[in-house]
């Protein structure tokens, strides 16, 4: 838990030193030469008058054996004098002749001689000893508890010495302090001139004490802490609450330090009612004639509106991002829409053609490999007309999620038609092409029935035609129609196969 930190002006704090400098030379004093008296001397002096008085009148009463009235005695003088606890007259045979309530208790020596607390008195008769006076005193140092310390004549003494001090010394240095405000030794032209200026200032000593702020630094702050003349800065909280607590590396003891400006740092002004101010501080030492630092001299610029509108700049910007990202999203999604199939995600006739003919033409100029692949899933129209075009659309769909499985990233793969469907391959050769339209004819042929969630085992084959671009392939068309002719060939020889239009070519 941190306690809170107390500010006093710098009268209290002087007038505080003085009175314990004076309450220590009291001290000091009274140990040296004795100015205040012994309090044990004069309480023993008081026991002791006490019991002697006590002893002389009980003496008489045991004379004339009245312990009637002896009684009567010990009893009057407890009550009237607080320090007696108890007392009691016993004979030399330890017989009690005569004793106030509850001497049992109180009485309780622990010395056979007299103490401060245990008091023994002798009582003679006829001349010779008889018995003793015995008396219970209060515990001596303890009597009173705090309001009896209170009550001692020393201290009442050096509490009213403090109070009066305290009072005529904060009078006194408060004349004092007036004249040695260090605003008072600024000309009220300067003044009057720093008051002017839209910005705060601040002009410092090289011990850090406020000579100078103008009139918009201390509206900044409320008016019980504008009066900063003559405080030292490193005890404005307003001012140094964002800083470092060592007040050596604060930018203006920095600056009179090296000598050197300090300018454009940032600084955050809180105010008592916990609002900040955005501020901009430039920190120059003021130098002598001889060069020596004499001062420094400090200057606010209130940039919170300005920093409020870089917020709200900075919000606008966000929120234009966002909707730009949204509006991306958005434009992806139609981009999306614009060129793929809606069932299989495959692209559709439009968007393969785009492609496909920039692939054509870099191919044929660079002399690459590339093949085409035509498929088609045999006896579809029976599934439509035996389970209905729900079932039909997920064999679509199942197909063409094998055949887009088993494809490279630089592929193209299209929805051709209804049931079927085209691959471009870049840089593939015939072989590899085969080998490829093969692997997928056996994999729908495994699993594309399989995978569906139907009744009846559905049983789901596909007939593939593949091409090759070679100098004499004039168009892109032509090529996916010499794989369509091979796909047909496939078909013509009892489907579920794969069908080389090179092969067909040189056959015919």
């Amino acid at each position: 838990m941190t306690l809170p930190k107390i500010n006093l002006s710098p009268v209290v704090r002087v007038t505080i030193g003085l009175i314990a400098l004076l309450i220590g030379w009291l001290l000091l004093l009274d140990l040296l030469v004795g100015i205040s008296p012994n309090q044990n001397q004069v309480e023993q002096d008081s026991r002791k008058r006490i019991s002697e008085n006590l002893a002389i009148n009980s003496s008489i009463l045991v004379q004339t054996q009245d312990y009637r009235n002896l009684k009567k005695l010990l009893e009057q003088t407890t009550l009237r004098d607080k320090l007696i606890l108890s007392a009691a007259v016993r004979l030399k045979n330890k017989a009690i002749v005569a004793q106030t309530a509850n001497h049992d208790k109180f009485w309780n020596p622990t010395e056979t001689l007299s103490t401060m607390d245990f008091v023994h008195v002798g009582l003679n008769a006829n001349g010779k000893p008889w018995g003793d006076l015995e008396i219970a005193f209060k515990p001596t140092g303890t009597a009173g508890g705090l309001m009896g310390w209170l009550k001692n004549p020393s201290i009442i003494s050096l509490l009213l010495v403090a109070l009066g001090s305290l009072v005529l010394y904060f009078l006194y240095l408060k004349k004092i302090f007036s004249y040695l405000d260090p605003s008072s030794v600024i000309p009220d032209r300067v003044r009057v001139a720093f008051d002017s200026f839209s910005e705060g200032v601040m002009m410092i000593d090289r011990t850090g004490r406020v000579v100078l702020a103008n009139k918009i630094l201390r509206s900044w702050v409320d008016e019980k802490d504008a009066k900063i003349f003559g405080q030292s800065i490193k005890h404005l909280s307003w001012l140094t609450s964002s800083l470092e607590k060592n007040s050596d590396n604060h930018p203006w003891m920095q600056a009179m330090a090296s000598q050197e400006p300090i300018l454009g740092l940032p600084l955050d002004i809180k105010k008592s009612s916990g609002d900040l101010i955005k501020s901009i501080i430039n920190c120059s030492p003021i130098q002598d004639t001889g060069g020596n630092v004499r001062g420094c001299l400090i200057t606010f610029d209130d940039v919170t509106k300005m920093h409020q509108l870089n917020n709200e700049l900075k919000t606008t910007n966000d929120e234009l991002k966002k909707s730009r990202l949204d509006l991306d999203r958005q434009n992806d999604e139609l981009r999306k829409l614009a060129t793929r199939d809606p069932m299989t995600n495959c692209l559709n006739r439009r968007a393969f053609f785009e492609s496909a003919e920039k692939i054509f033409t870099r191919s044929i100029a660079s002399k690459a490999s590339l093949c085409c692949i035509m498929a088609d899933i045999d006896f579809f129209k029976r599934f439509n007309d035996n389970y209905g075009h729900a079932v039909g659309d997920k064999v679509i769909i199942s197909v063409a999620k094998i055949m887009f499985s088993g494809l490279r990233m630089e592929d193209l793969f299209c929805r051709y038609g209804g049931e079927e469907f085209c691959i471009l391959l870049p840089g593939a050769s015939i072989e590899v092409a085969m080998k490829l339209a093969e692997r997928l004819r056996k994999e729908i042929e495994s699993n594309a029935g399989s995978s569906l969630r139907s009744e009846e085992l559905l049983k789901v084959t596909s007939s593939f035609g593949v091409s090759a671009a070679n100098s004499k392939t004039s168009s892109l068309l032509e090529l996916i129609d010499q794989a369509d002719k091979a796909l047909y060939r496939s078909k013509e020889n009892g489907r579920n196969q794969v069908s080389n239009f090179d092969v067909l070519a040189k056959v015919n």
